[in-house]
């Protein structure tokens, strides 16, 4: 089942993209969704006609990609796929948030400010017009681009969060209150750090990837989404072993991270700590956390 759970969380741009899919674009959605350029000599470079019609598809792929991973993390956790064996937890610890959390930080506020972020996104005029296009596929090298963008971005404003008295009190410590993250902590942030660390990365990625067209940009963005659910976890996965070969981020690297503050504050990786000296493992702190990926 572990072998599954990527390719189905990102499934929707890639059976979109496919022509080889039942599912290719052109079979699902109406004529009247997308132009098709007279001018190519190509019958499938196309644009999407109107802005809803993009949030529309994220919207699909990101909330078919929610429902994956909430399937597979009660089915993994509960320990349906392991014959009723329970995964041993990655602290060793419970510890409750020091204080509540503020009300902007229910689930109700949470979804409402990503809409907004995602409606104001797309129609800011900021993403190039290759962002509306549906043609050509998957663009995997432009996929990596965003990727690599998107996470540089990431470690140096997370790291100035941690490093700059203001920063951390006015942005970031609202998402640090749980030192014990589960995965719907993952979009408890400030209104101010959804800005900084998720809207600004994202407008600066379709600058710096001008090229990219909306399935490959979609395919970025459900990889994104998935990896911070799934760093957030209790649990390690089945996978995290062979990611750490990689490099990349796991829930183990991340749950360090909540607890001591100071370490692992790449999101998809951890490149950039183990280069600059700030990646830790749990071998490192037995008192605190399982070493959960051996």
């Amino acid at each position: 089942a572990a072998i599954l759970v990527w390719p189905s969380m990102v499934c929707v741009p890639l059976l979109l993209a496919s022509k080889a899919s039942p599912l290719y674009f052109q079979r699902v959605f109406p004529p009247n969704w997308y132009y098709t350029a007279e001018q190519s000599s190509s019958d499938d470079v196309a644009i999407f006609t109107f802005p809803r019609y993009m949030l529309l598809v994220a919207a699909l792929a990101l909330g078919t990609g929610i429902v994956v991973l909430g399937l597979y993390n009660h089915l993994y956790t509960n320990g349906y796929l392991s014959n009723g064996v329970i995964p041993t937890k990655i602290q060793k610890k419970r510890i409750a948030p020091h204080r509540d959390p503020p009300p902007f930080l229910s689930v109700r506020w949470i979804v409402l400010q990503s809409l907004f972020l995602t409606w104001l996104t797309t129609m800011s005029g900021i993403p190039p017009k290759s962002y509306s296009r549906i043609d050509g596929g998957i663009q995997w090298d432009n996929v990596l681009r965003c990727w690599v963008v998107y996470e540089t971005f990431h470690f140096v404003v997370h790291s100035l969060e941690h490093h700059v008295g203001i920063l951390y009190r006015r942005v970031h410590a609202v998402h640090h209150l749980f030192l014990n993250p589960t995965m719907p902590d993952s979009h408890k942030l400030s209104i101010l750090e959804n800005i900084i660390n998720v809207m600004v990365p994202t407008m600066l990625v379709t600058q710096l990837v001008p090229t990219c067209n909306l399935w490959s940009f979609a395919l970025f963005g459900c990889i994104t989404f998935a990896w911070s659910d799934l760093i957030h976890s209790e649990y390690s996965w089945p996978w995290d072993g062979f990611f750490r070969l990689l490099g990349l981020g796991t829930p183990l690297d991340h749950q360090i991270h909540h607890r001591l503050r100071k370490y692992n504050f790449g999101n998809m990786s951890m490149w950039y700590d183990r280069l600059l000296g700030s990646y830790r493992t749990a071998r490192e702190f037995p008192d605190h956390f399982n070493d959960t990926e051996n």
